[in-house]
């Protein structure tokens, strides 16, 4: 099996580590101030994942067929990935029972993960 650069086997792929990351803040979030900031973390956190990987499956599928207009291709992608999560913060923020300080703590999360790696990669023997 292949792995994409930046995801090799020893350590997991980014979309992993994110989880693993959200899995304890949301844990942290509830136990250390409200099960309402857990859940804010949670939520967050798995809206940001699905936007990675909503944004790698785009990336992926531009290299693979190699749309005749890629750059149409990718801003129509981004406008569509960018408009639902609009969406979707908006009704969660609206709805009154999300934290917004733990939904961006949730959406933050594969920022993290993605610097981390970058570190990692970077100070590799041989980068």
């Amino acid at each position: 099996m292949m792995t994409a650069a930046g995801e090799d086997s020893c350590c997991g792929t980014p979309a992993r580590w994110s989880m693993a990351l959200l899995l304890t803040l949301s844990l942290s979030g509830a136990a250390l101030f409200s099960p309402s900031a857990g859940l804010s973390v949670l939520t967050g956190g798995i809206l940001a994942i699905i936007h990675f990987l909503w944004l790698r499956s785009t990336l992926r599928a531009m290299l693979a067929v190699l749309p005749a207009n890629p750059g149409r291709y990718a801003a129509l992608r981004f406008m569509a990935r960018m408009a639902v999560l609009g969406a979707i913060l908006y009704l969660l923020l609206m709805s009154g029972f999300f934290s917004p300080i733990g939904l961006l703590t949730g959406l933050v999360i594969t920022l993290f993960t993605m610097v981390a790696f970058s570190f990692r990669a970077a100070l590799r023997p041989g980068a």
